[in-house]
């Protein structure tokens, strides 16, 4: 994806005033959002010092726009910092999108607060990307012999520097490395100020004392071993809280295990005595199911034997009927005997 970006005009003078970003400012928390124009427009003014002018164009365009105003004042929910972070929030333009980090810095980049963490990792992904450190407490302002390296980079493309085959190439890749420039808060020129009811920014006077590249150069070195033992500090610190951290997730697993194991062995406890007593009342029912059927076939032997015993007695009865002899009725005798002699 190529991402293009305005040539400067000539005759651009690169001026931000407050004013331009009242349309930004009164929504929300109008305190925090003019706070942060008044940090970064401050930041602005010392960098038009010290940059190219192409890279105080790109900055310049960026900073127009007004969109980096961000209602939260919590870094990591800064749109600018989660931009760069997160890689989304403006979908035009790359992750290591140097103007996105220059607001982020100039607001959050202050030395009479504390630094966070989470923005001195942020100054460690861009001195990565850069190929310098970058010091959390410190203004960057790039500047290189370069220009079209200088771009790509701004742009957030990443360039690997080729491996250098002679002493003139590598010393020509020295003479390549980024110029970082440097501001006093307490004691910049730029100033604020009320102009008919509007805020607007004085233009710097001019600062003494030599090239401003050298000065960037020696600010450079004198912070890089702060920035260095501040970097040992954060790492000893992250793997402290990650030792912590580990801690207390073996301890939660072991207890989220023992919870679970425990009530694993309460519902086979209470789904083993309720099979149990399930099964004694069947085994219960059984027997007594078997004792009525046993008391019906003891009645149904004592009537069988009942039943037997009128039939042993019937039969006899009847065969003593049978034997008994006939004998003659003289009543009928007579009778029959009268009746022939009629006849």
């Amino acid at each position: 994806m190529d991402f293009t970006f305005s040539k400067c005009i000539p005759g651009c003078d690169h001026t931000l005033a407050p004013y331009q970003f009242e349309n930004e400012t009164p929504m929300g928390n109008t305190h925090w959002r003019r706070t942060q124009v008044v940090k970064v427009l401050g930041s602005f003014e010392a960098a038009k010092r010290v940059m190219s002018q192409q890279g105080i164009h790109q900055v310049y365009e960026f900073l127009k726009a007004g969109r980096w105003i961000s209602e939260s004042s919590k870094i990591s929910d800064h749109i600018a910092y989660r931009a760069l972070k997160l890689g989304h929030g403006y979908e035009k333009y790359p992750r290591f999108h140097y103007p996105r980090f220059f607001v982020v810095h100039a607001i959050y980049g202050s030395t009479n607060i504390r630094t966070h963490d989470c923005f001195i990792k942020l100054c460690l992904d861009m001195s990565h990307h850069w190929g310098i450190p970058i010091n959390p407490s410190k203004p960057f302002y790039p500047r290189l012999e370069d220009s079209e390296k200088e771009l790509a980079l701004m742009r957030g493309v990443y360039l690997e520097p080729p491996k250098p085959k002679t002493l003139e190439d590598l010393y020509a890749q020295s003479a390549s490395i980024p110029v970082v420039g440097s501001y006093d808060d307490g004691q910049q020129s730029c100033s604020i100020h009320e102009t008919c009811g509007t805020t607007g920014i004085i233009k710097p006077e001019p600062v003494h004392g030599g090239n401003l590249l050298h000065i960037g150069e020696n600010n450079n070195v004198n912070t890089s071993h702060a920035f260095e033992r501040r970097l040992s500090e954060l790492e000893r610190n992250f793997e402290r809280r990650m030792a912590g951290v580990q801690r207390n997730l073996d301890h939660r697993v072991g207890k989220l295990v023992e919870h679970h194991i425990s009530k694993y062995q309460a519902r086979l406890q209470m789904n083993t005595t309720r099979a149990e007593a399930d099964h004694e009342r069947r085994l219960s029912e059984a027997r007594e199911k078997a004792r009525e059927i046993h008391h019906h076939a003891l009645r149904a032997q004592k009537n069988a034997d009942t039943a037997v015993k009128m039939a042993e007695a019937l039969h006899e009865s009847l065969n003593t009927t049978t034997k008994r002899p006939v004998t003659a009725d003289p009543y009928n005798d007579k009778h029959s005997s009268k009746r022939v002699r009629d006849v």
